[in-house]
């Protein structure tokens, strides 16, 4: 298969990156470098079957050139930054909501149809139950990132009923790993559980999937 995949040169993404090229994968990676370190590329760049194309998610006409002809979007793209949104109130809605829209737009101009969408369990607050159900109640929104995270997936939504696609939103907890970057290694469980083989996951839904996993191992 042919992927794009947003924010190659993050975390996670780039993880993902590497993941996919061995598994004998396409990928496109798309990454303004802002916060992503082109280091985390280095295996990626000696594999044929990757190519970087640097560019911002929200200069929109470079999105659809670099997506044609992929089968598969993982959007991982965002302002990596959460901690200060108050001091900079219009970033996690340009970062995280409008270059989602960007993003869902390329795809409707090229085709491609299926998108999987990194958000954050941030969206539920403080949850009351842990694990999180999907259908929880959703709190009033407190955080920026996070009410920016919550419009993007409504987006997702719409896109895949009127326009046919088919989306997979994974609301992620702290996350870490090799190539984390922000500050001291923490994580919080939120939306999964411990199991034996480390991760747990349920997906639900038919045009969306909200799927809940973390590393717990």
């Amino acid at each position: 298969m042919r992927f794009f995949v947003t924010g190659c040169a993050g975390f996670i993404a780039s993880n993902l990156t590497d993941g996919l090229l061995a598994l004998g994968h396409d990928v496109t990676g798309f990454d303004n470098l802002s916060t992503g370190r082109i280091e985390f590329l280095c295996e990626a760049k000696r594999n044929p079957r990757f190519r970087f194309v640097e560019g911002d998610l929200l200069d929109a006409v470079r999105i659809a050139p670099a997506l044609a002809g992929s089968d598969f979007v993982f959007h991982l793209a965002a302002n990596a930054d959460v901690r200060f949104g108050v001091e900079h109130p219009t970033r996690d809605l340009h970062q995280n909501t409008i270059a989602t829209m960007n993003v869902l737009e390329a795809m409707r101009e090229t085709g491609v149809k299926r998108i999987a969408f990194a958000s954050t369990g941030s969206v539920y607050g403080e949850a009351e139950i842990i694990p999180t159900p999907e259908n929880h109640p959703f709190p009033v929104q407190t955080s920026l990132y996070a009410a920016s995270k919550l419009a993007a997936e409504a987006f997702i939504e719409a896109y895949c009923e009127g326009f046919g696609m088919q989306g997979y939103i994974f609301r992620f907890v702290s996350i870490l790993g090799e190539r984390y970057t922000m500050g001291t290694w923490s994580i919080s469980i939120g939306s999964c559980a411990s199991t034996r083989n480390g991760w747990t996951c349920s997906a639900t839904g038919s045009s969306v999937n909200r799927i809940y996993m973390c590393r717990t191992a």
